[in-house]
């Protein structure tokens, strides 16, 4: 970018947090030379995005939370039905909260006329581990696959090192998401 405005405003682009989507500067920057007006479609959908942002994070993922964090606090004085469901609510709470911020992100990106990509594609309806993984926090998924995983030399090496650049990739998305061991 030889632009230190245009560079500014990527840097500073909210999609840029911490839960995504994450923006790469080839998908971002040539955006700002758009010229024409927001289009009354896109100010339509980015409130339906937005609504179904707020609407998975303040609804779902808020109310889940007050079940999860309750029983989690003290499981000892929770029957087995409660954990249970405490353990089934926790997944769809921390789903409907990346992806209702997420959602409501690409909202009102459409509002300012900037396309963002979509970050979750329906985790929890995928029958396997490696399509779950795919389907969740996709941009930040890719970004430590181009940028740390096929750099270690992903999947072209041998078991051990292949090992060692999903333990590596794994260990740093961990740290990613909060500088402590716990999210490793």
């Amino acid at each position: 970018c030889r632009s230190l405005l245009d560079f500014a405003l990527y840097v500073a682009f909210f999609p840029q947090l911490l839960a995504g989507p994450i923006l790469r500067s080839g998908h971002f920057l040539p955006q700002l030379k758009r010229t024409e007006p927001v289009r009354d479609e896109e100010i339509v959908t980015g409130t339906e995005l937005f609504a179904l942002g707020l609407f998975k994070k303040v609804v779902i993922a808020d109310n889940l939370a007050v079940v999860a964090d309750k029983v989690f606090a003290a499981p000892d004085q929770f029957s087995g039905a409660a954990i249970l469901i405490a353990t089934i609510a926790f997944p769809i709470q921390i789903y409907c909260d990346f992806s209702g911020y997420s959602t409501m992100a690409r909202g009102l990106g459409m509002w300012l006329g900037f396309d963002i990509p979509k970050n979750f594609d329906y985790p929890m309806l995928r029958t396997n581990p490696v399509e779950y993984r795919r389907a969740w926090h996709m941009t930040m998924g890719q970004w430590f696959t181009d940028y740390v995983y096929k750099p270690l030399g992903g999947s072209r090496v041998g078991d051990a090192k292949l090992l060692r650049n999903i333990m590596i990739t794994w260990t740093l998305t961990g740290l990613w998401h909060g500088a402590d061991w716990h999210f490793v």
